[in-house]
């Protein structure tokens, strides 16, 4: 006959046993959600990446400008415009322009495939702005305004302009995760100082610490864009459990994960 301690006995070591399932079963749930969100995530940017595909071959090889000020004569207002405005008005065969400015028409269609297409699922900062962005491209082979001008006058430091410029397209990201600034939107990825300059000084295969030099950039919400405020925001989780990673879409349109200190230099600078 049982005794009344070993009763108790029994009992708590089904409580634990029970315990114990109901843990596993919230860390599978925890670990799906991620799964889950990760795959969003990498749909995403292979979406990006067949939108990059159609608008280099729409406007003769070029790549859109990572970003520039646009000021409107026809409203005297300056705004944005980046590689994801251009990509979304290229879709939707509408003229470019800032979506800010563009027609009150147009603007719905905008704002949808912005959030269809260029906001993370595992994104911590809410996006305030209907055509915010929580991934950001490659400054180091996107053009920008001032750029242009060097490549023409030919000044050294250029950056390239056309996808068929990219000499090594499966190993130099063109898009991915981002760090979010006070706004939500996306900071620059990949835009450190030390390797901002496309020269042969660079060591290829030397890794970039997260957050770039200054080691403090992979961090959604930052106050402003700086050398702090730029690096691959690690939002997801890799095949080793537990060790973050971000997704990250290279110009010829593959999206692969990146875990922490495996991003390289080669991986950003396009001259490799």
């Amino acid at each position: 006959m049982r005794t009344s301690r070993q009763m108790i006995v029994e009992a708590m070591v089904a409580l634990v046993a029970i315990m114990v399932l109901i843990l596993l079963t919230v860390a599978g749930v925890v670990r799906s959600r991620q799964a889950a969100k990760s795959l969003i995530c990498s749909e995403n940017l292979l979406h990006v990446g067949r939108m990059l595909q159609a608008y280099t071959q729409i406007n003769h090889d070029f790549i859109p400008p990572s970003s520039l000020q646009w000021h409107s004569t026809r409203t005297g207002k300056n705004g944005r415009y980046t590689y994801a405005d251009a990509l979304v008005e290229s879709n939707l065969g509408i003229r470019p322009t800032p979506p800010a400015m563009a027609s009150a028409k147009n603007q719905p269609a905008i704002a949808h495939e912005f959030g269809l297409w260029f906001r993370c699922p595992s994104a911590t900062r809410p996006v305030t702005s209907l055509f915010g962005v929580t991934y950001a491209c490659n400054p180091n082979a996107f053009w920008r305004v001032h750029d242009r001008k060097k490549a023409a006058s030919g000044e050294p430091g250029a950056k390239l302009d056309q996808l068929r410029d990219i000499p090594r397209p499966a190993g130099v990201i063109a898009v991915g995760d981002a760090n979010q600034n006070a706004k939500g939107d996306s900071c620059p990825a990949f835009d450190w100082l030390r390797y901002g300059r496309l020269d042969d000084s660079f060591e290829p295969t030397r890794r970039i610490p997260i957050g770039g030099t200054g080691g403090s950039g992979n961090k959604d919400g930052m106050a402003v864009i700086g050398p702090g405020d730029s690096g691959l925001r690690y939002r997801h989780i890799s095949n080793v459990i537990g060790t973050p990673s971000a997704n990250v879409l290279f110009f010829d349109g593959h999206v692969t994960q990146i875990q922490i200190n495996h991003l390289r230099q080669m991986d950003v600078a396009a001259s490799y």
